[in-house]
């Protein structure tokens, strides 16, 4: 009966995941809202790597990678929960709205961290929350890309300024040696 009810529940993901691949392909792929994403992926990274502190890169890049991996988990389940939705997927076999969680998101963070870096970590945490949830999401809502159903935007600024106070810890941190000596 176990081995029934699992193969039954994989056909349905199975036919479900084609059902949404095939609505993605009609009504998301190549619109005015796949440039969109496809732009907000592509720029924001080559606009970072002429102004970040070249010589801070791995440091960079180490709390961009943890703060792509919070956000994904934490994405991934807001949207598991019904907490929060996206309608125009930029690839579809990754839940979530990719540029914004795996680009802009850990990108606006590097930034932020690199800009006076011996200004208080609270008031730079509060500048990256109020920009991720009062700015970046808003606009998305505008774009009709995000949906929030139950959720609200204040839940996210608590996050994203926990996310950057543990990011800004992890940027300090003093333990770095090469890995020849």
């Amino acid at each position: 009966m176990f081995i029934y009810l699992a193969t039954s529940y994989q056909d349905q993901l199975v036919d479900l995941n084609q059902e949404k691949l095939q609505i993605w392909y009609q009504d998301v792929f190549l619109s005015w809202r796949w440039w969109f994403g496809i732009a907000s992926t592509f720029i924001p990274p080559i606009i970072w790597t002429s102004i970040r502190k070249k010589s801070s890169t791995a440091r960079l890049l180490l709390v961009g990678i943890f703060a792509v991996l919070i956000a994904t988990i934490l994405d991934g389940m807001g949207i598991f929960l019904g907490l929060w939705n996206y309608k125009y997927e930029v690839v579809p076999l990754i839940p979530g709205y990719f540029p914004w969680i795996i680009i802009n998101y850990p990108i606006i963070l590097m930034v932020i961290l690199q800009i006076k870096p011996k200004t208080n970590a609270i008031y730079k945490a509060l500048i990256y929350a109020s920009i991720t949830a009062f700015i970046g999401l808003p606009i998305l809502i505008a774009l009709d890309i995000y949906e929030k159903l139950n959720w609200s935007l204040f839940y996210s600024f608590v996050i994203q300024f926990i996310l950057y106070l543990v990011a800004h810890s992890l940027s300090k941190l003093q333990t770095f040696n090469s890995l020849d000596s």
